[in-house]
């Protein structure tokens, strides 16, 4: 704005939609990664021997949810990429991105027969990847 300090204002209408949608997509991965791995840790000492009811599938529908947010976030990721935007750290669509994909399929690489173990290996990841998720925040721009 004329007559402001330079720096004071900030406009947004040079930010693309598509940062917006992946900064958006990414506030959920990480909010539901949180709540699925202390819901998850705190389900496990509870489901010893029983059946799962309706709040194991209530666990189950927010698991998917955040496991779709991740794909979400790195398809949209990478079609930022493609159209040329980049971090200011090289890590940020390097590894952790990355890494949040290769922690669920080896989380699904792990799977039993036990129910309360499931819980306990996707209740970790998604605690490591709501860490990751937090920590592309910091390196992402």
């Amino acid at each position: 704005m004329p007559g402001h300090p330079p720096g004071r204002y900030v406009s947004y209408t040079d930010v693309d939609p598509l940062v917006i949608v992946h900064v958006v997509a990414a506030v959920v991965l990480v909010a539901s990664a949180v709540v699925v791995g202390v819901w998850g840790l705190a389900r496990a000492r509870t489901i010893a021997g029983r059946e799962p009811g309706r709040e194991g599938r209530a666990f189950a529908q927010l698991l998917q949810l955040s496991h779709t947010m991740v794909l979400a976030t790195c398809l949209i990721g990478i079609a930022l990429w493609v159209e040329g935007h980049r971090s200011s750290d090289p890590l940020h669509a390097r590894v952790y991105g990355p890494f949040m994909a290769v922690a669920i399929v080896a989380a699904y690489a792990y799977r039993t027969k036990v129910a309360v173990t499931n819980v306990r290996v996707f209740a970790i990841t998604a605690l490591v990847i709501a860490a990751l998720g937090l920590r592309a925040f910091a390196t992402g721009g």
